[in-house]
Order: structure tokens, then C-alpha cells, then sequence
């Protein structure tokens, strides 16, 4: 009976041609994104092996991906095992599209029964705020509004001519628009 010794999800896998021993970089524990649609570029999974010495020395399995209800790979593997116990698969998955937050889950079966799952939390990433600035008119040095905003919105927002006081630059009262503002720091926006 085949059993699972090792399995990972990460961004990449490197076997050295000299010694065959395998590097997994940046595994995947969780995966941030401020919007979504996004496209995981590649994910690469690295999957250990074991036979018994009655099991036949060439394994088929089928690697399933989901994210909620939503399968997004089904993918046959095959693992030979050269006359040995144990042995190991990578595959290399390009361009997965992930449109809802959840659980990815990547699951390997054999023909009788699930091996293993790696789960992999997709998170809606938090909302990076800057502060909303404009040039003191008087001195031209940059300025806090008083504002904060997140910066995905900022480009979107409408809001009405604004004033503050005191200006921490001259010490006057400043009347600004949207055209007059950017985000802290000095990122011009029109």
C-alpha cells in the first residue's frame, strides 16, 4: 500500500543534477491578495512516496485543486520508482486562477483513496492607508490634510474643495481640491 512520507506546496522546487537532493523554496501557507482576481504564477509541489515491496513499482494517482467549490486542476501523476521503496514527484502548475478567498486545497489520490492534503488559506490582504498631503502654497513644502486613505481607493474618490488650519508649514489656513492632493510619500496623483 503507497503512502504519502512528504508532500509541500510552494513557489518553487530545485533538484541538484550533482547530489538529487530537492530545495522547496517559499512555501505556500497562506496566500494575501488585495483584489481578486489574481494568477498564482506558478505553484510547485514536491511529493515524497512510499511502496510496500508487493506494490507494483510504478505509481498513478490524480492531484485534484480546489478553492471552495470550484475544482481548478485535475491533473494525473505518476511516480516511478526505479526498483526502489521510496520515491518522489514534482509538478509544476502555471497560471491558477483564484477568484474567491477560502481554502485552496490540493489533494492526492490514488485509485482506492485519498494520500494526503495540503490546505493553503487564500486572505483578502488589509488596506494600506497613506496620508493625503498637498504643497503649502506659501512655503511649497509637502503637508498633511489631516486625511488618511486607503490607497487603492484614492484615485476614485471624489471630494469637495476641503480647508485646514493651521498649515504645520506657515501657520495659515489652506483651501485644497482633489487635483492639489497626493499620497504620502510625494506620489502625485491627478
Amino acid at each position: 500500500m503507497y503512502s504519502l512520507i512528504f508532500y509541500s506546496v510552494s513557489e518553487g522546487i530545485s533538484i541538484d543534477s550533482r547530489t538529487n537532493q530537492a530545495t522547496v523554496f517559499s512555501i505556500l501557507e497562506q496566500i494575501n491578495a488585495g483584489a481578486l482576481p489574481i494568477i498564482l504564477s506558478k505553484v510547485a509541489i514536491y511529493i515524497v512516496i512510499a511502496r510496500e515491496a508487493t506494490d507494483l513499482p510504478d505509481f498513478t494517482g490524480t492531484l485534484i485543486m480546489t478553492l471552495g467549490e470550484a475544482q481548478l486542476v485535475s491533473q494525473k501523476v505518476v511516480c516511478n520508482f526505479k526498483d526502489q521503496l521510496k520515491g518522489r514527484m514534482v509538478i509544476d502548475l502555471y497560471g491558477i486562477p483564484l477568484t474567491t478567498f477560502g481554502k485552496l486545497q490540493i489533494k492526492l489520490f490514488d485509485d482506492q483513496r485519498l494520500l494526503g492534503t495540503k490546505e493553503v488559506d487564500v486572505l483578502q490582504a488589509p488596506a494600506i492607508t497613506k496620508r493625503i498631503m498637498i504643497r503649502c502654497p506659501v512655503t511649497g513644502k509637502p503637508v498633511p490634510t489631516g486625511m488618511n486613505v486607503d490607497i487603492n481607493s484614492f484615485k476614485s474618490l471624489e471630494f469637495p474643495r476641503n480647508t485646514f488650519s493651521p498649515c504645520p508649514a506657515c501657520g495659515q489656513s489652506h483651501s485644497w481640491e482633489k487635483k492639489d492632493a497626493f499620497l504620502e510619500p510625494d506620489e502625485k496623483v491627478s
